[in-house]
């Protein structure tokens, strides 16, 4: 189960960075920091 659910947290981050390559640096990285206190 853990390992399952490392894994999906993995290809959720990859898919993130990909995304971050095709858009705007600073347009993208504040939204992924907004993002990230919303999951906390």
């Amino acid at each position: 189960m853990e390992k399952k659910e490392e894994a999906k947290r993995r290809s959720k981050n990859d898919k993130k960075k990909n995304k971050h390559k095709t858009k705007n640096k600073t347009g993208y990285d504040t939204k992924l920091k907004m993002v990230r206190k919303t999951n906390k």
